[in-house]
């Protein structure tokens, strides 16, 4: 087990920042969806140059969302998604905005990622501070 969490690059400090691609074969080919869209079940939707996705922890009560959306892309969403005792909804905008709906009977921690880096994060009008991945 251990083996493939580390092939797969399954440990928390990893999961948000890992490579897009990985464990290619030889003849990898970017326009081959057998290639660019393989992985691990999980809540992400893989497209060609799109990708966003969503990581639930029911023994965290946490969501991660990570958005790889480039800057011309406008939206991508993902709604009613079943997690724990109801569902989410998220929805980022370009680069920089996602948004989530909890629509659970629990209140979860949200661990939101951005590629890039920010100093700031607004959430309900509040700024943080954020921290380096």
């Amino acid at each position: 087990m251990n083996e493939y969490i580390s092939r797969w690059k399954l440990q928390p400090e990893d999961i948000m920042s890992r490579s897009r691609y990985m464990n290619l074969p030889e003849n990898f080919d970017l326009n081959n969806n057998f290639h660019t869209c393989r992985g691990l079940s999980s809540y992400v939707e893989n497209f060609r140059r799109l990708t966003m996705g969503v990581v639930p922890s029911a023994s965290e009560n946490t969501i991660s969302t990570c958005s790889r959306l480039t800057s011309d892309t406008l939206d991508a969403e993902i709604r009613n998604l079943p997690v724990l005792d109801g569902y989410v909804s998220v929805k980022h905008t370009g680069c920089i905005v996602i948004e989530i709906e909890n629509n659970t009977f629990q209140e979860l921690v949200w661990r939101v990622a951005f590629m890039g880096q920010y100093p700031q994060a607004k959430v309900d009008r509040k700024r943080y501070q954020t921290d380096s991945c």
